[in-house]
């Protein structure tokens, strides 16, 4: 019997989207603030409709929603409120419109976030491929210049054909499994053989999420485009989207195809160790601030991927902690992005933010933490996930993923002294803006969860490890 309760936050999600457009339609003074409003408590409301209802399913062989699919949820609704909070800051500061920002960054939660709790691998496809598209629209949000669409239409010809693919496989896999449902595939690459050609849709489901997440060599557009679009739409496809994509990657390895993952592993370390080494060189090779931590985010990537080679309870956990914990800090160096702005103009050079420690000393001290801790050293946040990793590793005696994982570590380092090394001693170039006190205020409330989940780690790892484990069971 189908649930139609289960599908509140989804109707709201909708609802929102459509007071948008009413707003947009037919009220003549429609501020950037306006959009942001309706944004703020649609999401606030979708996101405690999904806490209350997250037992509540629609169909139990189409569309279930459980404590896994509600953790990745919450995390991708308050991501995206974070960003939300931050963007309306760019918008009003530049006088320019927020609607189109804001409604396609609705319709983009709710494709990723309804791809989440599918349990048919042609539904979640098709949520998660319209998902994916719907980016290229905003990356042409306020950006029409020549030079910055060239890769953003790179990007979508090749998402066009990723997804074409992508769904051929799944509904071939579908048809030979007599059901979409994930049983019916499972069972079908459980088979001793697989065919060669169900080999090959069931590996490309995995490869088409791995190419969604931007690791290496899928990469080729990721740096550019979070470099050269608007600040809303860098912060928010650099944190927020790659939550859906992971919680997608462990649902595939948990119930589709771990049938076929023993052979798939040696194609998942090239990827982890080819995102590792790619991100932490390219962050050395940048000047532009948000292309650098586009490589960072690479990096990261391929961190989550070392740890999935061995899919099992621990390396599920290690893998969310760490990503969570890179999120969490990335979305405060996004932070410190929109307080670096001299003359109404938001900078994103190196050379353009030299010296901002002398007239801005909490920004720089704020992103000294930040990357303290993505280079995971004691005692700052980031160690917590490194360790995590470490330990793990240890455990699976992945000695050689160790060393590739502090090596990059070390690269990833040296990039980061040429940023400490810029805003701590270098002679200012410029004048900076009064800094927003909304942004003083994320930045705030961003260390104050760091701090706390520094003091007592308990609230990161002990529920979230029983959810997360849910899922493998």
């Amino acid at each position: 019997m189908k649930n139609w309760i289960a599908l509140v936050p989804e109707f709201i999600l909708i609802a929102t989207v459509g007071v948008s457009v009413l707003v947009w339609m037919f009220r003549d003074k429609a501020t950037p603030k306006t959009f942001y409003t309706i944004a703020k408590y649609g999401v606030l409301l979708v996101l405690l409709s999904s806490v209350v209802l997250y037992d509540q399913s629609f169909y139990p062989k189409i569309y279930e929603n459980n404590p896994y699919t509600t953790l990745f949820k919450s995390f991708i609704y308050l991501g995206a409120l974070a960003n939300m909070s931050l963007a309306v800051r760019f918008f009003l500061s530049t006088d320019t419109a927020s609607f189109r920002f804001y409604v396609l960054q609705e319709i983009s939660l709710l494709f990723l976030c309804a791809a989440i709790s599918f349990v048919d691998v042609r539904w979640l496809f098709c949520c998660l491929e319209v998902g994916f598209l719907f980016n290229y629209h905003l990356i042409m949000t306020e950006n029409d210049e020549e030079d910055n669409m060239a890769p953003a239409k790179t990007l979508v010809r090749y998402s066009v054909l990723f997804s074409l693919a992508t769904l051929v496989c799944a509904f071939v896999l579908s048809y030979l499994a007599g059901g979409g449902d994930f049983q019916n595939v499972a069972a079908l690459l459980q088979k001793n053989p697989v065919p060669f050609h169900v080999y090959i849709c069931g590996a490309f489901l995995i490869v088409s999420v791995l190419f969604k997440l931007g690791a290496a060599p899928f990469h080729f557009c990721l740096p550019t485009i979070l470099g050269r679009t608007i600040l809303p739409v860098s912060g928010y496809l650099a944190l927020v989207p790659v939550l859906a994509y992971y919680a997608v990657l462990i649902i595939l390895l948990a119930h589709v195809v771990n049938g076929i993952y023993d052979v798939l592993r040696p194609a998942m370390f090239v990827f982890a160790v080819a995102s590792i080494l790619v991100g932490a060189v390219g962050a050395n090779t940048e000047t532009n601030l948000r292309k650098m931590f586009a490589y960072v985010r690479i990096f990261a990537v391929g961190v989550v991927l070392a740890l999935l080679i061995k899919f099992e309870q621990n390396s599920v956990f290690s893998s969310f902690i760490y990503l969570s914990v890179c999120v969490l800090t990335m979305l405060g160096v996004y932070a410190v992005f929109y307080g670096f702005k001299s003359r109404g103009e938001y900078l994103d050079s190196m050379v353009d933010v030299a010296g901002v420690s002398s007239s801005k000393p909490f920004l720089a001290a704020a992103l000294l933490i930040f990357l303290f801790s993505l280079l995971g050293l004691p005692p700052f946040l980031g160690f917590l996930g490194l360790l995590s990793v470490v330990n793990t590793l240890v455990a699976q005696q992945n000695y050689w993923l160790i060393f590739v994982v502090l090596s990059g570590l070390v690269v990833l380092g040296a990039a980061f002294l040429r940023i400490i090394k810029i805003i701590y001693f270098d002679r200012k170039n410029l004048h900076f803006d009064r800094v927003d006190k909304g942004i003083y205020l994320t930045l705030a409330i961003n260390l104050f969860i760091i701090a706390v989940l520094m003091i007592n780690p308990k609230y990161l790892m002990n529920d979230i490890e029983v959810a997360l484990w849910t899922l493998i069971q």
